[in-house]
């Protein structure tokens, strides 16, 4: 029996060896242990020449079989100097659901990943192992590099250079407990399949899968990977890159990388597991990315084309996704400091449902100008909370209000505007976004009049907020000619500007 109370691995078993002597002290020998790890059930077997009359001056060969669970491994190595365990080497082919099951068997924390095939060669120095030419599937993405542990100061440093041809988003995403909403085409390990199938039952998307910090605070780390294509259903992606670090519980991301057809998301992930419960953070922004490429979908038209930006600021605890979510705290805030919308839409933003069904109806594809919008969301205690909603065309100008709740994943927002010309026939009614996140619904508020909403009011709450907003996204939007005019349109009433 073994029971190894930092890895929380237990053993119960027998180990038993046997060696067969033939002709002139030829011969096979064999070591098997078998029994239960971890109450799953584990087998190893340790084949080679038989070891008496062993040469020590000439290499050792054996082939080695590991299956702890669903989990194997298997080796063919040599050992330099017999019973010499200080230098080995070989090749390894490893497999199973999830990589972080090694933690049982290497005593190093890894991350959760979909069901996995890799191998690589390998070469032991003393406490020094190093992992060449590591090649293989994890999930339904290839996998590539190398990989190498130093545990000479009896704490695991591990370093990696990975890369992937062609990564599919959600096998990335499983290291933070997330699988794909649509499961099929998919490979997928038995946990995450039941994830799946529980977060389709609740309607959310966020991730409740709870994270071992005691494993994150045994290993130090350092790894690089790159992807240089991207399948990401609905996004457009071309490539993905990210450089990890981990110091004693501490676990930095930075830069994690996106680039898109045109822009970035570039941005900062830490996740503090040095206190309990952990304490995460990110910092993304979006530069220079179109509407078009984030919308356009079946080659149609997207209703939507030009700039945005955006920015991410959020912060919270726990031990999950959902549960550091649900107490966040921050700013989430979208400018499109320009660009065309079909009309029809900013009608229908404007609430004239006269003339923006019948546009809509008669398939026009007439375009207006998006002089500047804004979204500004501040986050307490895991509810957005929208600030500051507005939309300038060409045709409206329009305001916005509501929340997006990250505790059950809803979102609530109203948006309504007038029509900066005379309508003879209009519905004062606001435009409404409401439901799961995953699946919102949008609406006309029916009864609630939105008749106040004058032009003039609207531009007198744009210049503040405004002054304060753009510059937090990307410092160059104070001084984008679109946004600028809205400002100065609204200084021009006798608003000035603060900040707040």
């Amino acid at each position: 029996t073994y029971d190894d109370a930092k890895t929380k691995t237990k053993f119960s078993g027998t180990v038993s060896s046997s060696e067969t002597l033939r002709g002139n002290g030829h011969g096979a020998f064999q070591l098997v242990g078998k029994g239960r790890l971890n109450a799953a059930p584990f087998l190893a077997r340790i084949t080679g020449g038989a070891l008496v009359n062993v040469d020590s001056s000439r290499p050792y060969p054996f082939d080695a079989q590991i299956e702890a669970g669903a989990t194997k491994l298997a080796i063919n190595g040599i050992i330099a100097h017999p019973f010499d365990l200080g230098q080995v080497s070989g090749r390894a082919r490893v497999s199973g659901p999830d990589f972080s099951d090694l933690y049982h068997l290497t005593a190093i924390a890894l991350p959760n990943t979909p069901p996995y095939q890799l191998s690589a060669g390998f070469a032991v120095a003393g406490k020094t192992f190093a992992f060449r030419g590591i090649a293989g599937r994890l999930g339904d993405s290839d996998l590539a590099g190398s990989l190498g542990v130093d545990d000479a100061s009896g704490r695991p440093f591990v370093t990696a250079d990975l890369t992937s041809r062609r990564l599919k988003l959600a096998d990335l995403a499983a290291v933070i407990g997330g699988v794909p909403k649509n499961t099929a085409g998919h490979t997928l390990s038995p946990a995450q399949k039941a994830m799946a199938a529980k977060l389709k039952s609740e309607r959310r998307f966020l991730p409740d899968s709870h994270l071992d910090v005691s494993r994150i605070r045994t290993t130090d780390a350092r790894l690089t990977y790159r992807a240089a294509s991207v399948d990401a259903p609905g996004l457009p992606i071309r490539a993905l890159s990210l450089r990890l670090g981990l110091d004693h519980g501490l676990l930095t991301v930075n830069p994690f990388a996106m680039t898109l057809p045109q822009g970035n998301l570039v941005g900062l992930i830490r996740l503090d597991a040095r206190r309990a419960p952990p304490a995460e953070m990110i910092d993304m922004k979006l530069t220079n990315a179109r509407l078009e490429n984030l919308m356009g979908r079946g080659g149609a038209k997207p209703p939507l084309t030009g700039a945005v930006f955006g920015r991410a600021e959020l912060a919270g605890t726990g031990d999950s996704v959902r549960a550091a979510a649900a107490n966040a705290n921050g700013a989430l805030t979208l400018v499109i400091p320009g660009g065309e919308i079909r009309q029809a839409f900013a009608e229908l933003l404007g609430i004239d449902a006269t003339k923006g069904l019948l546009l809509l109806l008669a398939k026009n594809q007439t375009e207006t100008p998006i002089r500047c919008a804004v979204a500004d969301f501040r986050a307490t205690n895991g509810i957005l909370t929208a600030q500051y909603i507005v939309f300038d065309t060409g045709v409206v100008l329009a305001q916005g209000k509501g929340e997006i709740n990250l505790r059950n994943e809803t979102v609530n927002l109203q948006i309504a505007g007038k029509p900066k010309k005379f309508r003879l026939v209009r519905i004062g009614a606001p435009i409404t976004v409401k439901g799961p996140l995953i699946a919102p619904k949008f609406g006309v508020s029916v009864g609630r009049a939105a008749g106040q909403l004058a032009v003039a009011g609207i531009l007198g709450a744009v210049v503040a907020p405004l002054a304060v907003i753009l510059p937090f996204v990307h410092p160059g939007l104070a001084k984008n000619a679109d946004c600028a005019a809205l400002m100065s349109e609204a200084s021009g009433r006798g608003v000035t500007a603060r900040r707040q």
